[in-house]
């Protein structure tokens, strides 16, 4: 398990950066003509759940909780009049969090990802909620807003970047 989480985080990052690359503050707040949020956001949110997943082992937050609170499901739209977090310090977060979870992930034994967890932890509901299960839950979380991510790349007229 550890490993297959460790793979999809590393082809989350090579996704990430990509779409991210040369997108400006600016750019990151457009909204979508046909509903949805803005790059910005699904960056952010992206960080704020994997800062939620390191707070369980003791890691401190990249973004306060009150920068936080923009990118919490079902917060309002941001745009550039509303608190929003400049899109270079979410990649410096997005950056940060993939080193913590990979080193921290990488630490735990076999036997911690098969461990119950309360299921009141989980976003959606299943059997015998455990690490495992949460873990294979964010990586589909974050892929869903990656992708999103490169949908407003292409709505600004850029194309998926190369240039990493």
């Amino acid at each position: 398990m550890k490993n297959i989480y460790l793979a999809g985080l590393t082809a989350s990052r090579f996704t990430l950066d990509r779409n991210l690359e040369g997108i400006t503050q600016i750019e990151s707040l457009e909204q979508p003509r046909w509903g949805g949020n803005c790059i910005n956001w699904n960056a952010g949110h992206i960080l704020i759940v994997r800062q939620q997943l390191l707070s369980k082992f003791g890691t401190f937050d990249f973004l306060t909780s009150d920068e936080s609170k923009c990118y919490i499901s079902g917060s309002t739209p941001i745009s550039i009049q509303t608190p929003n977090v400049d899109i270079d310090r979410i990649r410096q977060g997005l950056d940060f969090t993939f080193t913590a979870l990979q080193g921290t992930i990488s630490k735990l034994d076999d036997g911690f990802f098969e461990q119950p967890i309360p299921a009141d932890q989980i976003p959606v509901a299943i059997n015998q909620p455990n690490f495992a299960k949460l873990l294979v839950i964010l990586l589909y979380h974050e892929g869903y807003h990656t992708g999103q991510i490169g949908l407003g790349r292409r709505m600004l007229g850029k194309p998926f970047s190369s240039n990493l």
